[in-house]
Formats: structure tokens, sequence, C-alpha cells
């Protein structure tokens, strides 16, 4: 009985254990935010996965860099938020010399609101999402 309650307990924590991926191959399911424009015109893309890695790319194919992962169940959480919000009717798209957006994507669908300036004034839901995403910038 010791035996297969030692193989038993093996087996669960090996499917406690969440998939890391690589900067060269992230799963579909994104999201997305950042800056862009200026005078350089290059783009900060912070993107986050459902299993909690964390990651920064500057400019378009330039390689990403991992920043410190969060807890899985806040990773989901920000998910969560996003399915509902950001799949739903958003028209906010006006483009300045510099620009936040922040987007979700999975296999198939695919969403990104930009803005120019102080963060826009949309459903109070997107607002706190907005704001709590950017809140994972680790500061300098």
């Amino acid at each position: 009985m010791k035996p297969f309650l030692f193989v038993f307990s093996i087996c669960c924590l090996h499917a406690c254990h969440s998939t890391q991926y690589s900067a060269d191959q992230f799963p579909e399911k994104q999201l997305t935010f950042g800056s862009g424009g200026g005078f350089s015109g290059i783009e900060s893309t912070y993107t986050l996965l459902e299993n909690g890695q964390f990651w920064i790319q500057n400019g378009p194919g330039a390689p990403a860099s991992p920043l410190p992962s969060i807890a899985r169940s806040k990773a989901e959480q920000f998910f969560i938020a996003a399915e509902e919000k950001l799949f739903g009717e958003v028209a906010l798209n006006p483009l300045g010399n510099t620009y936040r957006f922040v987007g979700y994507q999975t296999g198939s669908r695919h969403s990104r609101i930009t803005w120019t300036g102080e963060r826009p004034t949309v459903d109070p839901r997107i607002a706190a999402l907005i704001d709590d995403l950017y809140q994972l910038i680790p500061q300098k």
C-alpha cells in the first residue's frame, strides 16, 4: 500500500506543475499590454501567460525577456476579467504620438484597445484591469 501512495503522490505533484514556456514559444492564450510611439516609435509589450509567466519585448522582432512571474491564481483572475471585458464591444482606438494598449488573444480571437494620454474613461472594470496590469511592471 505504501508504494502505491508514494507513486500516487508523485503523480499528483507532477499534475500540479504548470508548463513553463520559452520566449520563442508562447501559448495561443495571452494577455498583452504596453506602450509605444514617440520619437523612436518603439513599442514595449508586456505579455502575461495563464501560468503566471511574465515577459517584456522592446520593439517588434526583439527577443522577449522574462520578468518575475506572478501567482497562477492571480494570472487566472486577469484572464477571466480580460475574457469578460476585452471581447466585448469596446470602441476605443485613437492613436497619437504616444499610445498605450491592452490586448487579449486566444487561438482564433483577438482584441486590442489603444489610447493616447491618460487611461481612458471606459467601463470601470476595464479601467481597473488596465490599472492592475500596469501595476505588474517592475519598478526600476
